[in-house]
């Protein structure tokens, strides 16, 4: 399927690009359609670093990204790399006591905070403490609110960014008031991205929460129920291979994944999918034999004299038909996987144990005695 994703420049006073704000994109329309705050920051979020590829999406620049206020008690932030992203708070949220000391936590782990929209109307000192950036609307203020609001605000070292700016004398106002950073259609309109992708099975994501809750999580009932969803395995290992991580070693079986993500990230990032992927589940033949190869390879490995790799065997079988599931030529896909030398040439259809086996696996697939 298709997944979509909208991205807009936002430039410095010498005009050279800043960062990029990642925006939640339903369809090729270049309009929102956002319907849930958490459902949207869940897919910018999963969508950017495992499908896009941060770094590729923002050209080595900073991310500017929506946050709720449910999402940032729950530390979601904090599995974005602090240098590669601006945690935006939106304006409709109440900032209490634990949101402040949530966003205090952000603040001293080296985040940069903005806050989107701001109005005169919307004052609170403990927050604007806080905040390294004010985002403010120039279609819902006039041109001496604007001038106001740096004036008031500007002893904080505070950075304005004046948005939704639409015509040359506006630029032009904001540079006059003391606004450092720019974007609106005067500059350019957000751009939609565009990459493939297949769903997860939302009970799985149940189950693994389920598990992660338990008074003992059990990393082998984890490492099951991945190797049981192709989707979330592929995820998994493009999570892993993303500038947040920054995986050197090659990952040699799902269990080894999941022992370097660490439970905490785990449940974070399977919270994550699962609101990006919940409601959308659909049964996929393509799905169910990769499962299949993934579980015969793995078994006939245990019968040879290479039994100590049959789960890098099982992951060979499982990511078989990647290229049809994920709508790209097999050689790209696998670039972007942490997977061994070896496991990905006998993807690629180089002779070597594990192609053998995989081979005998379609052979038996098709009848081909």
């Amino acid at each position: 399927m298709d997944i979509y994703l909208g991205r807009q420049a936002i430039y410095d006073t010498r005009m050279n690009v800043f960062a990029y704000e990642l925006l939640y994109r339903a369809s090729e329309k270049n309009v929102s359609g956002v319907v849930d705050g958490d459902s949207a920051t869940s897919a910018v979020i999963t969508n950017s670093i495992t499908l896009f590829g941060l770094n590729k999406l923002t050209e080595g620049k900073r991310a500017f990204i929506n946050f709720t206020r449910k999402l940032i008690m729950e530390e979601m932030p904090h599995v974005l790399d602090k240098s590669a992203v601006v945690v935006e708070i939106l304006e409709d949220i109440i900032p209490d006591q634990e949101f402040l000391e949530a966003c205090r936590m952000l603040k001293e782990k080296g985040y940069i905070l903005a806050l989107d929209d701001y109005c005169l109307q919307n004052e609170n000192m403990e927050l604007l403490n806080i905040i390294d950036i004010i985002k403010v609307d120039f279609r819902l203020t006039t041109k001496e609110e604007r001038v106001e609001i740096v004036q008031r605000y500007k002893k904080n070292k505070i950075i304005f960014l004046a948005e939704k700016v639409e015509s040359e004398q506006e630029y032009q106002d904001a540079i006059d008031a003391g606004y450092k950073l720019f974007q609106g259609f005067f500059f350019s309109k957000p751009s939609i991205m565009t990459a493939k992708d297949f769903r997860g099975q939302t009970y799985h994501y149940l189950r693994i929460l389920e598990e992660l809750e338990a008074e003992e999580p059990n990393f082998s009932v984890i490492t099951k129920i991945f190797e049981s969803d192709v989707a979330l395995s592929y995820r998994l290992l493009k999570l892993l291979n993303s500038a947040a991580f920054q995986t050197r070693s090659e990952i040699t079986s799902i269990n080894h994944a999941l022992v370097i993500l660490g439970l905490r990230e785990i449940y974070k990032w399977v919270m994550l999918m699962m609101m990006r992927d919940m409601g959308e589940n659909r049964p996929d033949e393509l799905i169910r034999l990769s499962l299949v190869r993934g579980k015969f390879s793995e078994l006939i490995m245990a019968e040879t004299n290479h039994r100590e790799r049959k789960t890098e065997a099982f992951m060979v079988g499982l990511f078989s038909m990647l290229d049809l599931l994920v709508g790209e030529e097999l050689s790209t896909v696998l670039k972007e996987i942490p997977i061994s030398e070896e496991v990905k040439a006998a993807l690629l259809g180089e002779s070597n144990i594990f192609s053998k086996v995989l081979d005998l696996t379609v052979c038996y697939e098709f009848a081909d005695w």
